[in-house]
């Protein structure tokens, strides 16, 4: 994406952060640690809590409005693993093909197996998602006393639930924090996801001002989602294009299908 868009002109700086966004006569000033940079619109792709960090009287008006401040951040601790074999195909469920876990018992909540080829040729996992906020302050606490402390509870958890697998040792298990994964309205909020999207287009009525990303987006879409959706708004309204977002196509269930998820009982616990 970094390659077709300096392709067609654009300038990518990954090691200039944007220190305030300000008007000045005939566009905006953005300032770098190293760069003033001058435009005639801007459209700011920074989600919520790192627009928090910038400055100047662009990004204070836009963080004075009451959308901005409806917008809440969801924490959510994400654990990927690469592992020595597809130890998945044979856990003692015959006939079935899981890929997915979901437990409520253990804080890895929700496990994703690959499934596509390119994909699962990887032997890649992601072992852990969650945006439970005690499981989140469960794997960040685990993730400072180390990967190997990790790793064992991965295992006791998988271990439980699919306890006639044989899962060897990872080769590889990476944690990752996600201080605001994903957003959503915060409770009474006069605004509706709709009014949101609508918002983020010009929130400064009358200046060349647009918001798109995911934070913008906040019908829990999902990161990629919520991030496309919001910027085909913006390129149509703002930028004369038509584009249309495409609709999901109907699935036809498929007979004598079988599950694909294996559910904990137990609601407690991690």
């Amino acid at each position: 994406m970094a390659g077709d868009a300096i392709s067609n002109g654009a300038h990518v700086f990954l090691n200039e952060p944007a220190l305030t966004l300000d008007s000045k006569p005939g566009g905006y000033l953005i300032t770098t640690p190293h760069y003033n940079v001058t435009a005639k619109k801007l459209v700011i792709a920074v989600p919520k809590v790192g627009f928090n960090k910038i400055g100047g009287n662009i990004a204070e008006a836009i963080k004075d409005q009451k959308q901005f401040k409806d917008l809440v951040g969801i924490p959510v601790a994400t654990i990927a693993q690469r592992w020595p074999n597809e130890w998945w195909h044979n856990i003692g469920y015959a006939g079935k093909d899981i890929h997915r876990i979901w437990t409520t018992e253990h804080c890895f909540n929700f496990t994703e197996i690959p499934v596509a080829q390119y994909a699962a040729q990887q032997l890649v996992t992601r072992t852990v998602y969650t945006d439970k906020e005690e499981c989140v302050e469960f794997w960040q606490r685990t993730a400072q006393l180390g990967i190997k402390a990790v790793e064992a509870e991965i295992d006791r958890g998988l271990h439980d639930v699919l306890p006639q697998a044989t899962i060897p040792q990872p080769l590889n298990t990476v944690v990752k924090i996600w201080p605001a994964a994903w957003y959503w309205l915060r409770g009474g909020s006069q605004f509706t996801n709709a009014d949101i999207a609508a918002w983020a287009i010009e929130p400064l009525p009358g200046k060349q001002v647009s918001l798109v990303g995911e934070s913008y987006n906040p019908q829990r879409s999902g990161w990629s989602d919520g991030a496309y959706k919001s910027s085909i708004n913006t390129l149509n309204a703002k930028y004369g294009m038509h584009i249309v977002i495409p609709a999901t196509a109907n699935i036809k269930p498929v007979a004598n299908a079988n599950p694909a998820s294996v559910t904990s009982a137990h609601p407690t616990g991690r």
